[in-house]
């Protein structure tokens, strides 16, 4: 009698299945979201590359003649510098973020990152080196790079099918983005640096011709004295350090480990003593061609380029010796505001860790070397306004009328959008459907429509409905969207009279801004009472039964249990708000009027009006990604200031 044969599954057979259907799952994933990405790629990420390239051009409808970060430094001074080093650190700071991530995925035994490097970087360079050569319309880079990118992809796809299927893409992902974040802050690290050596470099050029007696060398000799002296002295310590220390065949690791200290603290001394030397003679060759004309700057120039007058005045225009005096003043103020808002980091790390310290001792020393470290990079910053003397004011005033506009819209229309959520969430029992919809039809109905009516509310007419009620209480009408004085100035001189005379920095923002700060708060509270009222609907209620057992009131309940529950949703339309007030348009054009004499004009008004109406293309490109840069500092700034304070359960 025979049995029947037991059928046994292979369980190499097995493990090639299971490759298979995870090979096609991440294929129907990647097909997925191919149409997104592209569609991100196409009409999010490739619009601020090409802005970017344009920034860097003196664009013209047939001539798009290279300049440079010159127009950066046209519209913010020597501030452009100092911005362009500050997104280098972010960028440095975006890799290092993939890198932690790795290695925490590393740490966790889900496999190797560091092969994935190679790939990475080649496929990193390829697509940087794509993008540029699409914005330059250069075809051999275009092509060099989709080659370098489909080779990077390629190598990358042989790994993972070697490690065992697609598990390990991640850490692909997490190379690319290391490498390409690092090679942009690198790269624009280089640009910056050759960019301002340029300048600074014609500006000694030109200075030799103006003022040769000014013009000394380096303390060359006195440095390399100084720096001997020094490193024999540091030598000489460490020796005697450490030197019971030492074994009898001597310990060479401790010996170059202290070598190396002293050659760290011989360049600190003697780059501190060099910069200060360097500051001095900058400063005092800033203010001796300070006074000059064009006439004079224009003639050194043409003696030091030795081109001739036209062609000087084509590629450099017609500087004066305040430009002159700018250009000498780049590294010091650079470097001075630089290395300001690095103490002024450092003294917010140790603000941090005295926060956390647990003996009154490590308290108290954070604490001084926090207020000390800040102190000194204050003094350091009291550089900016110096800076930026030299950039653009026009520019400069709608920066300050747009932080002036997210001030007044922002607070208000969140703080009003919480209350109109709370009392309709836990006061209204009928209608809360029709009060929603209410709620959001100023936000999806047409942007210019509704700005047009609040345009005829706000007009300088006596008989519009804004002065009516002026009338009605009292008082004379105003100019509403055509008043360009400030506010306080206005409600002081309807107090005491068309005499009184207010400092500019009280007078407040203009009352045509005002009045678009109420149209944007009458648009975006009712949006975030939606949104309000979604995060109300998901606080669990048994906790404010606790609550009222333990006698809390309503005030007690809504700072301890709901605002604090609510957090995440207040940092999201706090993210919304922020972004959407430095990125408001189309209601501030249609509202704004030529007699406010620019008072309401923010800086996406600018922009447009420097590119539509004077043709400016590049400087108004330039002055955009600027906006960009200030946007994602802000959104940055609030990422990281917000990990300790919202709750997400």
């Amino acid at each position: 009698m025979t049995s029947a044969p037991t059928t046994l599954t292979d369980p190499l057979e097995l493990e090639r299945g299971k490759r298979r259907r995870q090979q096609r799952e991440a294929l129907l994933a990647i097909l997925f979201v191919a149409p997104a990405t592209i569609v991100t790629f196409v009409f999010r990420i490739w619009p601020v590359i090409f802005g970017f390239y344009v920034s860097l051009h003196q664009w013209r409808a047939n001539s798009h003649s290279f300049l440079g970060l010159d127009q950066y430094v046209r519209a913010l001074g020597n501030a452009a510098y100092v911005l362009a080093f500050l997104l280098c650190i972010l960028f440095f700071y975006g890799g290092y973020i993939g890198l932690r991530k790795a290695r925490q995925e590393m740490a966790e035994g889900k496999g190797n990152f560091y092969p994935y490097l190679l790939p990475g970087l080649i496929l990193s360079v390829g697509i940087i080196t794509l993008m540029v050569g699409m914005a330059a319309q250069d075809s051999d880079l275009f092509w060099a790079g989709a080659f370098l990118a489909l080779i990077g992809g390629a190598v990358y796809w042989a790994m993972v099918r070697r490690a065992g299927g697609l598990v390990l893409h991640h850490f692909g992902l997490h190379a690319v983005q290391l490498c390409s974040l690092w090679l942009l802050g690198l790269g624009l690290f280089v640009f910056a640096i050759v960019e301002i050596q340029a300048n600074v470099a014609l500006a000694f050029q030109m200075l030799v011709v103006l003022a040769p007696d000014l013009f000394v060398p380096p303390l060359i000799l006195q440095m390399i004295m100084s720096a001997v002296l020094v490193l024999a002295a540091l030598g000489a310590y460490a020796v005697s350090r450490w030197r019971s220390r030492l074994t009898e065949e001597f310990d060479r690791r401790r010996i170059v480990a202290n070598l190396l200290v002293a050659l760290l603290l011989l360049l600190a001394i003697g780059s501190f003593f060099y910069l200060i030397a360097a500051f001095q003679f900058d400063t005092e060759a800033a203010a001796a061609v300070q006074p000059l004309g064009s006439a004079e700057v224009g003639g050194a120039g043409e003696a030091a380029t030795g081109l001739p007058r036209d062609e000087f005045r084509r590629l450099y225009g017609a500087p004066k010796g305040e430009n002159l005096a700018s250009m000498l003043m780049a590294w010091p103020q650079v470097l001075s505001i630089s290395i300001g808002f690095f103490l002024m980091f450092v003294a917010y790390r140790l603000w941090k860790q005295a926060a956390a310290a647990e003996r009154d001792m490590s308290v108290a020393t954070f604490l001084g070397l926090a207020i000390v470290l800040a102190i000194g990079g204050w003094l350091l910053i009291v550089e900016l306004p110096q800076a930026m003397a030299s950039g653009d004011l026009s520019y400069y005033q709608s920066l300050l009328i747009t932080v002036s506009y997210a001030l007044g819209t922002v607070p208000l229309q969140l703080g009003l959008g919480l209350f109109l959520a709370y009392i309709l969430f836990y006061e209204v029992r009928f209608g809360k459907s029709f009060y929603r919809v209410v709620y959001f039809i100023p936000y999806v109905a047409p942007t210019v429509v509704t700005a047009t009516v609040f345009g005829i509310i706000f007009s300088p007419r006596p008989y519009s409905l804004a002065n009516q009620v002026l009338t009605a209480l009292g008082i004379q009408p105003v100019g509403w969207l055509q008043e360009s004085k400030g506010v306080f100035l206005v409600i002081a001189q309807m107090l005491w009279g068309p005499d009184v005379i207010v400092p500019s920095f009280l007078a407040g923002p203009s009352l045509a801004l005002i009045s678009i700060i109420i149209y944007s708060i009458w648009v975006f509270a009712g949006y975030n009472a939606v949104i309000f009222l979604a995060g109300l609907g998901a606080i669990p209620g048994e906790l404010f039964e606790a609550a009222k057992v333990d006698g809390a009131g309503r005030w007690q309940a809504f700072r301890r249990i709901i605002f604090p529950l609510l957090s995440p949703t207040t940092f999201f339309l706090l993210i919304l708000s922020i972004t959407g007030t430095f990125r408001a348009f189309t209601h501030v054009y249609t509202m704004r009027q030529a007699a406010a004499r620019g008072s309401a004009d923010t800086a996406t008004v600018h922009i447009f009006l420097q590119f539509w109406q004077f043709n400016q293309w590049g400087y108004a490109s330039a002055m955009a990604f600027v906006l960009f840069g200030i946007i994602l500092i802000l959104t940055l700034i609030q990422n990281e200031l917000s990990k300790e304070r919202v709750f997400y359960g």
